[in-house]
């Protein structure tokens, strides 16, 4: 078989594999083994980890998708300085998401503009960039989600849907009042998730009704209080009539 047919038949086998990042590296990938005078296990390694790489960034583009995430602020972007009492250990401490291989869940408490947002995004965009599948949802869409499942008979696939990503965020609770059946899709979501994956869950209800759904979701709580600008671009922040600066509460705990 001459050396054009056995070319022409190997972009044929990674055309039929859809290796097509490995189908178009192999002529520069062979012109460089005959120069280096490569082995054959060295080409083929190097023929492979070019697809790997190419199919890894596909993957991690696929799940940076599905995320929706809102923004593309990570950890790093947050302003420790501007939230000072910040437990800034344990946002390291779940910025390693050992919370995630534990189905632990994040509950973030405080007023608007405090930096609970930029937060649960931030692991969420951890996340993703781990290989984990996210998913970001305010309380209003997925009640709303919710409700239309429910009037077109799509309620188990729905839970199904809510239940699958390894980390679920869901944002703004409190923001909007929700009806009681929307109110019990929330918490049915959350017990579709016990034992099976995490929640980073935000809200600015007062404390004593954001613990009645700790209870459910998580505990083990670190009180701080700050600026409400918790980006880099400093400011002194909001204070409350008071006079205080506004706080954010963070709590994470493993299910029971």
């Amino acid at each position: 078989m001459s050396g054009t047919s056995t070319y022409q038949q190997l972009r044929a086998h990674l055309a039929f594999l859809r290796m097509s990042a490995a189908a178009e590296a192999l002529p520069g990938e062979l012109d460089h083994a005959i120069k280096a005078q490569l082995s054959h296990q060295d080409f083929l390694e190097r023929l492979l980890a070019t697809e790997v790489a190419a199919v890894d960034e596909r993957r991690r583009a696929s799940l940076a998708r599905f995320a929706s995430l809102p923004s593309p602020f990570t950890l790093a972007d947050f302003d420790f300085s501007a939230q000072p009492s910040v437990d800034k250990k344990m946002v390291d401490e779940l910025a390693t998401l050992r919370f995630i291989e534990d189905a632990t869940n994040v509950l973030l408490i405080g007023p608007p503009g405090v930096g609970k947002t930029m937060l649960a995004v931030g692991l969420g965009h951890a996340a993703v960039a781990a290989g984990m599948r996210t998913y970001y949802t305010t309380a209003a869409d997925l009640a709303a989600r919710c409700h239309r499942a429910a009037m077109e008979g799509r309620w188990a696939t729905t839970m199904r849907f809510y239940a699958g990503p390894r980390l679920l965020i869901i944002d703004e609770v409190g923001y909007l009042p929700l009806p009681a059946e929307a109110a019990a899709a929330l918490f049915q979501v959350v017990s579709q998730r016990y034992l099976k994956g995490s929640i980073a869950l935000t809200t600015n209800l007062g404390i004593a009704k954001a613990h009645r759904f700790a209870r459910t979701c998580a505990s083990c709580h670190l009180k701080f209080t700050g600026s409400t600008r918790s980006r880099r671009e400093g400011g002194q922040g909001r204070r409350n009539r008071r006079g205080r600066r506004r706080g954010l509460r963070l709590s994470c705990r493993a299910p029971r």
